[in-house]
């Protein structure tokens, strides 16, 4: 007996050794192997230029609506149209519902299992069969031909998480609901970022055809004042023949123009969820921003937390962290717990007698000593994949601080070209009524009222063409900035 017991305690020993070494040295390999996550980029000297400009306010209370900004009550109608009627946001909205549904299941393995079974059994045994004929019985006390076995029992099983495997599990899918709740904040994002800019886009080139318009009028009005003085003998030159072909480019501008409008319509009622055939009259308003734009005062720290595609990317590793966990806990012991108890008998009579009574316990404890280094690999495979996860957040982190340094940066740049341009347009419209006025006094020909009129309609363009890349680099300073989402909580698996 002695003999006995020192060999299992040996036996023990050498299991348990076996245990920590191996494990042991396989966790220290996952966790160094782990990837690094990138803290959130510095953007101080780049929200100070911000805050600088007349355009940039700091950050008060974030507006959902973000598109309140440009004061359209026309886009904001087009905006709800959009939300409500779109395919892509649909199709988000049910992914979410299936994630949320998924940690549901994963949630009911922290629960024991109960389960009722009813069973009625008959059965006609043969007569040369294993039962009759292998055991007979005497004639008086005969095994019985047919016979129907009743059971009613009420089941239990229970898998008792001492290592935290099924909690591991539902946090991170837990994590996976978040991530696609997020990801359906940043569809919602990108479809309306979609529509303001098709919509701005119409905008633009409804106020370039305008202008072009003007010019085409301008024109022949200098073309039929040109002629009248040739008529009348004022002058004795035709009007160019540079200015006919002028006339003509620019008919032809018009014409492109009008097929962009029509373009940017179609393009528009896509993205609200109608046919090419629906009807959708928009109405022209200049292009002007008036309201403020809002930034963080802390512009890298809020960065991540108000940005819905980093806090999608963001919670993906953080699941793919508890994944890790999942696998290391496969290397310890496995404890179940199954336990019976109901009714049994022959007859539905004896069914509910005391004496009928049966049950059952059934502890059990699964160790994995050897599997072909199946854990192992597996460990390995959850490494990788957070890493993937990590490598894949520490680029958009990077793009994403890139993308608002650059579109603040533009829209500084655009701020100032717009205040140049702008004067720039009254000191051509003082030259083009100067030219204008000494023409009509005879003291110059043609040439510089031409000369002036093309170069005002030139710049009012190229003021309009200012104006709308302002419109878009607002838009994109709003979309890196996540929109109206607001600060979200991070993971506290790896904010704690």
């Amino acid at each position: 007996m002695a003999k006995k017991t020192f060999i299992f305690t040996k036996l023990k020993n050498l299991v348990l050794l076996h245990f920590l070494v191996i494990n042991c040295g396989c966790f220290q390999s996952a966790d160094k192997d782990k990837a690094e996550i990138l803290s959130t980029p510095s953007l101080k000297r780049v929200s100070e230029q911000a805050l600088a400009s007349s355009f940039f306010a700091a950050e008060k209370h974030k507006e959902e609506k973000w598109w309140k900004i440009f004061e359209s009550p026309e886009l904001d109608t087009l905006m709800e149209i959009a939300i409500a009627n779109s395919p892509t946001l649909q199709l988000a909205e049910s992914k979410i519902v299936g994630a949320q549904a998924a940690a549901k299941s994963v949630r009911s393995k922290l629960f024991p299992e109960i389960s009722m079974n009813a069973a009625d059994n008959w059965a006609y045994l043969s007569k040369y069969g294993f039962f009759r004929d292998f055991f007979p019985l005497p004639p008086t006390d005969p095994i019985p031909s047919k016979f129907n076995e009743i059971d009613l029992s009420l089941n239990f099983s229970y898998e008792i998480d001492f290592w935290g495997k099924n909690r591991k599990k539902l946090a991170g899918a837990l994590g996976l609901a978040v991530s696609q709740q997020m990801e359906k904040e940043q569809t919602e994002l990108i479809l309306c970022e979609a529509v303001a800019f098709t919509y701005f886009e119409w905008q633009a080139h409804t106020a370039e055809k305008i202008v072009y318009e003007n010019w085409v009028e301008a024109e022949k009005k200098l073309s039929h004042f040109f002629n009248s003085r040739y008529e009348t003998g004022v002058d004795n030159t035709l009007p160019p023949l540079q200015q006919n072909q002028q006339l003509g480019a620019i008919e032809q501008k018009i014409i492109e123009l009008e097929k962009k409008r029509e373009i940017d319509i179609f393009f528009l009622k896509n993205l609200l969820g109608k046919t090419p055939d629906d009807s959708l009259i928009l109405t022209f308003t200049p292009e002007d921003l008036t309201h403020k734009i809002s930034i963080p005062e802390n512009l890298g720290l809020d960065l991540l937390a108000q940005r819905p595609d980093l806090m999608a990317q963001i919670w993906k590793v953080a699941a793919a962290g508890e994944a890790i966990g999942v696998a290391k806990t496969e290397f310890y012991p496995n404890v179940n717990l199954a336990a019976m108890a109901g009714l049994s008998s022959l007859t539905f009579s004896h069914l509910f007698n005391w004496a009928s009574r049966t049950g059952a316990l059934s502890p059990a404890v699964h160790l994995p000593l050897f599997t072909g280094w199946q854990l192992e690999a597996n460990l390995d495979q959850k490494v990788a994949l957070y890493n993937e996860e990590v490598f894949s957040y520490n680029e958009r982190l990077l793009k994403a601080a890139q993308q608002v340094a650059e579109e603040i940066t533009t829209f500084i740049s655009l701020e100032k070209q717009i205040e140049i341009q702008n004067d720039l347009v009254d000191l051509q419209k003082q030259s083009y009524e100067i030219s204008s006025l000494r023409f009509e006094k005879g003291v110059d020909n043609y040439k510089p009222v031409l000369t002036s009129s093309q170069t005002l309609f030139s710049q009012e363009i190229t003021a309009i063409y200012l104006k709308h890349a302002q419109i878009l680099s607002t838009l994109r300073i709003i979309q890196s900035l996540g929109g109206g989402m607001q600060a979200q909580k991070l993971p506290p698996s790896l904010y704690p």
